[in-house]
């Protein structure tokens, strides 16, 4: 069953919900494996990269949703424990995305 909004929010218009644009990324994301499964003429590894592309495409905003951030979301003890270590770490709150199509790098991508 899909998302049935309530009577009142269809009298004016509104922001979406979270939960709103969570299920259309869903949907969306599951629409294109479905999409992507039903190629038959297509080996395992074009279908799969297939909807890999799908989905940067919809994180990118050109498909189904507005662009949306990818960004680093780390523990507080990270940075310190990598340091300690010698390690290059994880900036948190970095986006990842910023200024880039993803799918677009992934095409190129080998």
């Amino acid at each position: 069953m899909g998302f049935v909004p309530r009577k009142e929010s269809m009298s004016k218009p509104r922001a979406k919900s979270a939960d709103e644009v969570q299920l259309e990324v869903l949907q969306h994301m599951h629409a294109m494996a479905v999409y992507w499964a039903g190629l038959p003429d297509k080996t395992p590894l074009e279908r799969t990269t297939g909807v890999v592309f799908s989905i940067l495409a919809m994180i990118d905003g050109v498909a189904a949703t507005p662009a949306l951030t990818l960004s680093v979301l780390t523990d507080p003890t990270d940075k310190a424990y990598h340091k300690q270590r010698g390690e290059n770490w994880y900036e948190n709150g970095m986006s990842i995305n910023d200024n880039v199509m993803l799918h677009d790098l992934y095409a190129t991508y080998k």
